[in-house]
């Protein structure tokens, strides 16, 4: 720990945005990303520390709750916010992070209860945290094996409590993914948990800078980069990988010349399912903040240099603005249209002034259901009934969609959950109405954009891609062909 390490209280970061998180609504990657540049001099172990302490501590906290009621005289429920998220940090650390000392676990939640004016409960703070660690020690005791396994020892503890408080999710969330999944829900869960074991998934841009295959030898020989296991077939031409620290990539020349973003494997399937051609069309709607039209005008550029751009719409100069602040990194002004547009309406074509397209991207918003790793504040944030609204949205979208299609063109519908009612049950109603079907040639195209590693579970339309099952996040694709 540096000099300026020293004078940062490491907890009271986590707890502030602990507290931004479950008091106003804050979106915990914002968050951490904003407190990590503030304090971009920290030591990488002080910045992994807020990190883990932040995202488990929100990824466990129906868990954590669960625990503290059973040991506390008050409710989780009836605490004071400050005093409820202090315990919550607290026993995340005593359950979860071996390398912290359970005597500087309590002393500094007593000394944070203090620093804020709360003295009068430091004792309860107190006597509250050594109860946690008595009884974790006691569940130890009778079976060693629980100490490797978080959710074991959660079972321990809590012997009669549901799945859904063992894995931190709502009822109603663990229940949708049992309907769907039911023999693989609880891997699924199991894999969420895992998720900042997985180090950051970057993808090359190769239209960016054409001969790059030496410096990304060098950056793999050098432990910088790991080919990504969906590629471990053609690692000589791969162009997605395991960054184990990004902070590293960062300082590296192909970074900085925009070569490489951050983007999972699961979104960038859609791009690689696209099966493009010379000449063709492309539009992306909801595109923001752009990877997936980054990656398609990437791929289109290589073998077309007359490209026609892509075009790039989203719903407001906002989320417009991310996708161009994008372009301008990775240089692909030239290769993108943007422009700002409700997939929700009619009238894009004629806004534009062009034909309908080849290729129409809709990856539309979803509740984020196989992001729930990545995202672990979505748990918290989404409502049951939040649910069938987005589902209202999706079929709007998806009917203005079908006209921006060309015959014979490709749609491409793509969500981040793993909830049938956004993702096949979708695709049911829209053949229905509208004069598609899905491509036959979709499980080998799939299978063939996932490195012949994994084909995919198989839903009524499309494919979802199960956490648990291959490395990357919950995704659902379908690729629809519209009838002549």
């Amino acid at each position: 720990m540096n000099e300026q390490s020293k004078s940062i209280d490491l907890r009271s970061v986590a707890l502030d945005i602990l507290t931004e998180v479950t008091q106003n609504g804050g979106y915990l990657n914002q968050l951490l990303r904003q407190v990590l540049d503030k304090y971009a001099y920290l030591d990488r172990r002080d910045r992994a520390f807020i990190s883990r302490l932040c995202i488990g501590t929100v990824e466990r906290m129906i868990t954590l709750d669960a625990c503290i009621d059973r040991v506390s005289k008050v409710p989780v429920r009836k605490m004071k916010p400050f005093i409820r998220n202090l315990l919550r940090i607290s026993a995340y650390q005593i359950y979860e992070m071996d390398s912290v000392r359970e005597y500087a676990i309590c002393d500094e939640a007593v000394k944070l209860a203090k620093k804020r004016k709360f003295t009068p409960l430091a004792g309860f703070v107190n006597g509250v945290l050594r109860t946690l660690i008595r009884e974790r020690d006691r569940a130890v005791e009778e079976d060693p094996s629980i100490r490797t396994s978080p959710a074991l020892m959660y079972r321990k503890l809590l012997p009669d409590v549901p799945d859904a408080v063992i894995y931190g999710l709502p009822e109603f969330i663990f229940r949708r993914l049992k309907e769907a999944y039911p023999d693989r829900a609880l891997s699924i869960c199991d894999a969420f948990m895992a998720h900042n074991e997985l180090p950051t998934s970057v993808h090359l841009l190769r239209g960016v800078r054409k001969n790059v295959t030496d410096d990304v030898t060098d950056l793999v020989s050098r432990g910088v980069l790991k080919v990504h296991p969906c590629e471990q077939n053609v690692s000589s031409e791969a162009d997605m990988f395991l960054c184990p620290h990004l902070d590293v990539l960062m300082e590296e020349p192909l970074w900085k010349e925009g070569c490489f973003m951050v983007q999972d494997i699961s979104s960038a399937v859609v791009g690689r399912m696209l099966s493009l051609k010379k000449g063709d069309r492309i539009l992306e709607l909801c595109a923001s903040p752009g990877g997936k039209t980054l990656h398609a005008a990437d791929l289109l550029s290589v073998i077309d240099p007359d490209m026609h751009p892509v075009i790039s719409c989203d719903i407001s100069a906002q989320k417009v603005s991310r996708i161009e602040e994008n372009l301008m990194l990775h240089h692909m002004n030239g290769r993108v249209r943007t422009c700002i547009w409700d997939a929700t309406k009619p009238g894009l074509l004629s806004q534009l002034d062009v034909p309908p397209f080849d290729i129409v991207i809709a990856d539309v918003p979803c509740s984020g259901l196989g992001m729930l790793g990545n995202k672990p504040d979505i748990r918290h944030r989404l409502k049951e009934e939040d649910l069938s609204e987005l589902q209202d949205i999706q079929r709007k979208i998806l009917t203005h969609a079908a006209d921006l299609v060309r015959p014979g063109g490709v749609l491409l519908y793509s969500t981040c959950t793993l909830n049938p009612g956004e993702n096949a049950k979708q695709m049911h109603w829209f053949y229905e109405h509208f004069p598609f079907e899905e491509d036959p040639e979709s499980a080998a195209k799939l299978k063939a954009a996932l490195g012949g590693t994994y084909e995919g579970y198989r839903e009524r339309f499309g494919f979802s891609l199960l956490p648990g099952e291959y490395p990357g996040e919950g995704f659902y694709l379908c690729r629809s062909v519209k009838k002549h």
